[in-house]
């Protein structure tokens, strides 16, 4: 009889230990906002412990309507989303529905989405398609360059009520000098509002080319960007044979380096793979073959005495959009985000509990006063 009854009393605390194990979890999936401005998050306990059962689950509970006033689901209606992990990343596939979205809702779908996935340990990117097909930044244009892999360094800036809105990044670009035998290191503080790939963002700028005397281009001008991705610490950057054009008066190693280097400062990465329309069986300068991967190079840079700070507006403003001078230096100071709004009421603080070595705890969800600074940044 006593033997029962301290049974019963084991399993009882037993069972009382993992219910607030489960309620520690501090997983959150993304609503949004009623005016499709913002996003709102709310508390979430799964069942589940294994990786592909989270996603099953998160993905169930992102497709419900929200019980909460002033709330609407994260996907649309007529929208499908299919889930299928590789390895540590996540590919997400949308049927074409997906296209109908207004483009203020889209990006708020795709943060949503990021945000609440990576908070499962196993899983450190998502890639989305559309039909079969990689996602693009402009839907109604085959040219137009993909998304890429997305982490939570995807998105340096907010979608708020107000698109014109811009956040200020500090990008470390690396250009010719004079002669053409060093690179130069130029910060330059780019006002972005697009919740585009950091590294292509990187990338799109050095095509554009130094916004300074003293500093030149190493990549023409008439080069354009297929695609850039991140895996397992690799940056795969796909770009057209005008990569190849000799316009540029530099050295061999210097349109190379200048990718590579900008790239390493700004993004997580170890090494570059360079490719042209696809292919790596290319010699370039019939000298540099692109079947290698590439490491940051610190010998190429000549180092300057006063490094340059440009702070640079959007190219795509219209001249009733732009903010101006007086605009630009009155928001270099980056704002807390937000674009994600706090449940207001939670019966317990998920955050604060602390970090578990088991698979099934979540990383650390993204808080909302953080502002996002990259690695090598100003």
């Amino acid at each position: 009889m006593m033997c029962s009854f301290f049974l019963i009393i084991t399993l009882t605390l037993v069972g009382c230990k993992e219910n607030e194990k489960k309620a520690d979890r501090g997983f959150y999936v993304y609503d949004i906002n009623k005016e499709e401005t913002k996003l709102m998050k709310r508390s979430f306990h799964p069942e589940s412990k294994e990786t592909l059962d989270l996603v099953m689950e998160f993905s169930s509970e992102l497709k419900k309507d929200p019980t909460e006033e002033g709330r609407i689901k994260m996907l649309p209606e007529g929208v499908t989303m299919e889930c299928d992990l590789d390895g540590k990343q996540l590919l997400i596939s949308f049927n074409e529905e997906y296209k109908k979205m207004d483009n203020v809702r889209e990006v708020l779908v795709r943060q949503g989405i990021v945000d609440t996935f990576l908070q499962i340990p196993a899983i450190d990117a998502v890639v989305f398609e559309i039909a079969g097909e990689p996602l693009k930044e402009n839907f109604e244009d085959e040219t137009s360059p993909e998304i890429g892999r997305m982490t939570r360094e995807s998105f340096v800036s907010d979608v708020s009520d107000n698109m014109h809105t811009f956040k200020y990044i500090p990008l470390s670009l690396y250009f010719a000098n004079e002669d053409g035998t060093k690179l130069i290191k130029q910060t330059v503080s780019v006002a972005y509002s697009s919740t585009k790939p950091l590294e292509r963002l990187v990338i799109e700028q050095l095509i554009e080319g130094p916004s300074k005397k003293g500093f030149y281009s190493t990549i023409p001008k008439e080069t354009k960007l297929l695609s850039v991705s991140i895996k397992d610490g690799i940056c795969y950057v796909n770009l057209d044979k005008g990569f190849l054009d000799l316009s540029t008066d530099v050295d061999e190693e210097i349109p190379i380096y200048s990718i590579v280097n900008s790239i390493s400062d700004m993004c997580k990465i170890n090494k570059v793979q360079i490719s042209i329309e696809g292919k790596t069986d290319l010699t370039y300068r019939d000298n540099i073959s692109f079947e290698t991967t590439f490491e940051r190079n610190l010998d190429i840079i000549e180092i300057e005495e006063n490094e340059s700070e440009i702070i640079q507006a959007p190219a795509n403003l219209d001249k009733e959009e732009n903010v101006g001078v007086e605009g630009v230096l009155n928001n270099i100071q980056v704002e807390s985000d937000k674009s994600i709004e706090e449940p207001q009421t939670e019966s317990a603080d998920p955050q604060s509990a602390e970090p578990a070595t088991d698979q099934t705890e979540p990383a650390e969800p993204p808080t909302d006063t953080e502002a996002y600074v990259p690695e090598g940044g100003t």
